[in-house]
């Protein structure tokens, strides 16, 4: 099964196409990663032709053999290219072995090249999300949330604090970016039991505002800065559809409000699962 999609984040902000993507598969026996890459634009080509996905690297192996020094997966979940990367992607796993880890992967080379694995969870990694060009976050279903920075080795450079109330299981998170273009910003982690928090990157000992809980699992989010004073996240859950969070200004500790569908759509959708901003402000959602 595709149990997550990931691209370059450097196409959307420039508005173009994407150039890459890859799919995180757990098939039976094996989990890994297929890359597809649109073709190469060649004389007397249509602009269709020009613009296909061609299937670098298939997962399983069409060969049956593995690339070189692979390392053997029993599961995977998301991740995301490092901001402004085309090739540098994190993604939470499990090995073969039963260690749960984030693999980190050279996407330019073909096929695609595992570089290390970074250790410090103790259950299913369930999602990591780029914090910058050097660093990512990473959550865990053992409730932690971590920080990686590659300038500082394979273990983490910084674990949340929750205080008095750690949430059951995180199962997604994100990161805003900072206002200035430099440094961690905001994360925003969510729980199997709908559970939210917020935390300022640059200081993770405790959360920084903890927003009203959705039912269900926020099993997907995504963040932006709205303004000077406030950020919006998008919140897929699994009871109550997508949500719009507002965080700061009027807003406080935060406001959830059901998304506003299209006029043909019959039904707003109860289970979300995957949220993405695209150009124009729109979120894209998927349920």
């Amino acid at each position: 099964d595709v149990v997550a999609l990931a691209a370059p984040s450097a196409a959307l902000t420039l508005g173009e196409p994407h150039e890459v993507l890859v799919a995180a598969v757990n098939s039976p026996g094996e989990a890994g990663l297929a890359v597809l890459r649109r073709a190469a634009a060649a004389e007397g080509t249509s602009a269709a032709e020009a613009n296909a996905w061609q299937l670098e690297c298939a997962w399983p192996p069409i060969s049956g053999s593995y690339p070189a020094s692979w390392r053997h997966l029993a599961r995977v979940s998301r991740g995301e290219f490092l901001l402004g990367s085309q090739a540098l992607l994190a993604i939470g796993q499990t090995s073969a072995l039963g260690t749960f880890e984030v693999g980190l992967y050279d996407v330019a080379a073909t096929p695609l090249r595992p570089l290390t694995a970074c250790l410090g969870h103790r259950d299913f990694v369930s999602d990591v999300c780029a914090v910058t060009a050097q660093s990512f976050a990473s959550v865990s279903l053992d409730s932690s949330l971590l920080i990686w920075d590659l300038r500082e080795g394979l273990r983490p450079a910084a674990k949340a604090g929750f205080g008095e109330l750690p949430p059951t299981g995180l199962c997604s998170v994100a990161a805003s970016g900072s206002r200035a273009g430099v440094g961690p910003g905001l994360l925003l982690c969510g729980s199997l039991q709908g559970e939210l928090c917020l935390f300022d990157g640059r200081c993770l000992a405790r959360p920084l505002a903890r927003p009203p809980s959705v039912y269900g699992a926020a099993v997907r989010l995504r963040l932006w800065p709205e303004g000077p004073e406030q950020l919006v996240a998008a919140v897929a859950s699994s009871d109550e559809g997508l949500l719009c969070l507002t965080v700061g200004g009027a807003c406080s500790a935060g406001e959830l409000r059901p998304a506003v569908y299209g006029q043909d759509l019959n039904a707003a959708p109860r289970l979300c699962y995957d949220a993405a901003l695209v150009p124009g402000g729109a979120v894209l959602s998927c349920g």
